[in-house]
């Protein structure tokens, strides 16, 4: 990733990057893992690393260096105190005062091998060889030859002045951390090229994401989650075309990258590459007829076309979808008829042009167009991902109303007890429990990140005619005890709501937080005009703020519905005060 990367750098911006003289003090790098925005980052990108980043806040080499060996089973326990100490929230001692030139840089905690080593030379008069041989003989708890080495480390450090007593405290704290100790010198480069790769996304985020991407073609649960990456960083990703696209994703500008054709399922590197060698030599292609008399179809075969149409590479030629994908079977035949005339042209003596008088090309069907679900549902097969839509479109107000958890960014540790989230049904598995009774596991998808729910027989009983590929529902749910802390949520639940209804099923009272003084020009006879414009089932509760205390105040009889309209009509009036749903 990083060689794809530099040469990226270069072809795009004439800039030569030598990786290996970064500067290593660079705050705006430091920021992104400060952030936790570190996807793409080598060895920091799961989400437990990310949430640990945040509270730590890393300000230099050493701190990378120092979780990228902590982040282990066994080391993990003392990362909440290695932060508390980082931070300066918890004090950092030593048992004795020889250990602080050797723990400093790790706030006082055993985090490397080569710590162990030192202290046992230092405290205990070993030898580097002994050193080494204690850190062995612990790491994997051999007790006959570990007894041995405490009497010798014990021997050796009362000689050197230190007590008994302090002497057996400091080798028992050794041999605690001594089983989970990591090789320094390894985390250091790990840790550096952690950083030489946040140092590329920080300053080139388009070369660097695409670089990803690029070496990730066949894994496409990975192509989303760097796809989401990129949205994130505020970078737009063109959608495949043959006209414009490449064989793998390019970075064209620093805000955008294009979708490489090799990455939709079907197509191929060969195929794409041979699109687009023929669209540099033959100029862009306006119909898919042009398409398949200019591309070896030996190359580009019936289910590569079928997948370019599917996938949107083929929405700027003429013809919508459905008329290019019915005419797949003329145009193939097209192609063929054309590039034999062509072949026997080239082998006549006495040469000649191939003309539209000839092989006239053919005519689009006229057929409707496929609706936009349909589209999205069919690209999203091809390409692993919604691109140029999404079917929850029209419900991102109410997902963001009404969820309270992000299902591709959400701290483990930190989850409601309940959990309110919607999306698109993507998968359903069916299964019987142990009774034979149906349940299912369901596989949710937002607009951005996913989850799995569990939904036992009586909950599926009561919801099966929701529990269908391509629903849109909203679940109340809770966490599954199956749930591992993992990147992916997995829940329970006996609620599930059509998505449509979601402001109906839910809110019961709207909510308005307003400043006393501007109750005094006129905007609670608007909030009441408004208000009897927008009857329904919903209590309006006023959250009136004086003297930095909060009075809640019930509006009479007055109820109101949670729409839309409604709610942007209140938050238009009340300029930046606070208005929402419960």
């Amino acid at each position: 990733v990083i060689d794809k990367t530099v040469k990226a750098i270069e072809a795009n911006h004439g800039i030569k990057v030598d990786i290996d003289k970064l500067d290593l003090e660079d705050d705006e790098t430091y920021k992104i893992f400060a952030e936790g925005k570190t996807i793409g980052v080598f060895q920091f990108e799961s989400a437990g690393m990310r949430e640990y980043l945040k509270q730590l806040k890393p300000t230099q080499i050493g701190d990378l260096i120092a979780m990228n060996a902590l982040y282990r089973p066994g080391p993990m326990q003392n990362i909440p105190e290695f932060i508390a100490r980082k931070q300066g929230k918890s004090k950092i001692t030593y048992l004795h005062s020889s250990l602080e030139s050797i723990l400093k840089e790790t706030y006082g905690i055993i985090v490397y091998q080569e710590q162990v080593m030192e202290i046992s030379q230092t405290i205990g008069g070993f030898t580097l060889a002994q050193g080494d041989m204690m850190r062995r003989a612990m790491g994997k708890k051999k007790a006959d030859l570990m007894a041995a080495f405490k009497v010798d480390f014990v021997e050796g450090a009362v000689k050197s002045g230190i007590k008994q007593k302090l002497a057996v405290e400091i080798f028992d704290l050794l041999e605690k951390f001594a089983q989970y100790g990591f090789n320094k010198s390894h985390s250091t480069a790990y840790a550096l090229v952690a950083y030489q790769t946040a140092w590329l996304k920080t300053h080139y985020p388009a070369e660097f994401l695409a670089a990803n991407m690029n070496t990730e073609m066949n894994d496409i649960d990975r192509i989303v989650t760097l796809i989401n990456e990129v949205r994130e960083s505020g970078i737009e990703i063109k959608p495949p075309d043959v006209n414009s696209s490449f064989p793998k994703f390019r970075a064209e500008k620093p805000d955008l990258i294009t979708f490489g054709l090799s990455a939709i399922k079907n197509v191929g590197l060969k195929a794409a590459e041979k699109i687009a060698i023929e669209r540099e030599n033959c100029g862009t292609f306006k119909t898919l007829f042009d398409l398949c008399k200019y591309v070896d179809l030996t190359s580009m075969n019936r289910k590569v076309i079928e997948s370019l149409i599917l996938a949107g590479a083929l929405d700027n030629l003429d013809g919508h979808r459905a008329q290019n994908f019915n005419a797949i079977e003329d145009a193939i035949k097209f192609g063929q008829k054309f590039q034999e005339e062509k072949n026997s042209i080239q082998s006549n003596l006495f040469g000649g042009t191939l003309s539209n008088e000839i092989l006239p090309t053919p005519e689009l069907p006229d057929i409707d167009q496929w609706s936009k679900e349909e589209c999205l549902i069919k690209e999203k097969e091809l390409i692993g991902f919604y691109l140029s839509g999404h079917p929850l479109e029209n419900h991102l107000l109410d997902l963001k109303e009404f969820s309270n958890v992000n299902l591709a960014n959400f701290d483990a540790k930190r989850l409601p007890k309940e959990i309110r989230v919607g999306g698109i049904i993507t998968n359903v598995r069916n299964l019987f429990d142990k009774k034979n009774r149906p349940w299912a596991i369901v596989t949710l998808e937002g607009q951005v990140g996913k989850c799995e729910i569990f939904v036992f027989s009586e909950s599926f009983e009561k919801h099966k005619d929701l529990i269908e590929t391509d629903q849109m529902i909203f679940v109340v749910a809770a966490i599954s005890n199956r749930f591992d802390n993992g990147d992916m949520l997995l829940l329970t639940t006996d609620r599930i709501i059509p998505l449509k209804n979601v402001r109906k099923s839910l809110a019961k009272r709207v909510n308005i937080r307003l400043d006393e003084s501007l109750t005094k020009n006129g905007l609670l006879d608007e909030i009441f005009i408004l208000s009897k414009e927008n009857k329904g089932y919903c209590r309006l509760i006023f959250h009136l703020v004086q003297d930095q205390t909060t009075e809640k105040i019930l509006a009479g009889k007055l109820h109101v519905n949670a729409s839309q309209k409604f709610i942007t009509g209140l938050r238009k009036l009340t300029a930046n005060q606070n208005v929402w749903i419960t």
